[in-house]
């Protein structure tokens, strides 16, 4: 179930990425690695970005420059999904609320730092 839970939490956060325009998985990488304050494993942006393609969420984009850089950009699709996921996302953000503000409390009650 976590498994699950991170994942759908990646796609979410890539088809975000995708929302500000096209961009080449190196860079929504780095995006979200930057955002979260960690790196994701190697190769997991790419991985994710196969599925939502198949999902037909995204989908490739002309970059437009002489390398080779396949850019990916959200589709219709992909921007329904995340309206149709949008009170998921606001129960997560309340969950995750709950949780730092449990933290915060056992800091308090145990003078812990962190």
């Amino acid at each position: 179930m976590a498994g699950g839970l991170l994942k759908g939490v990646a796609a979410l956060m890539i088809l975000a990425e995708l929302l500000q325009g096209p961009k080449c998985g190196y860079e929504i990488n780095a995006a979200i690695s930057q955002r979260m304050g960690a790196s994701l494993p190697p190769g997991y942006v790419y991985v994710m970005l196969r599925q939502l393609e198949r999902r037909g969420l995204v989908e490739p984009v002309e970059s437009g420059e002489g390398r080779r850089k396949r850019n990916y950009r959200i589709t219709e699709r992909g921007l329904a999904f995340l309206f149709q996921h949008e009170d998921k996302i606001d129960r997560l953000i309340s969950v995750l609320s709950y949780v730092k503000e449990a933290v915060g409390q056992l800091k308090a009650v145990s003078g812990a730092r962190g």
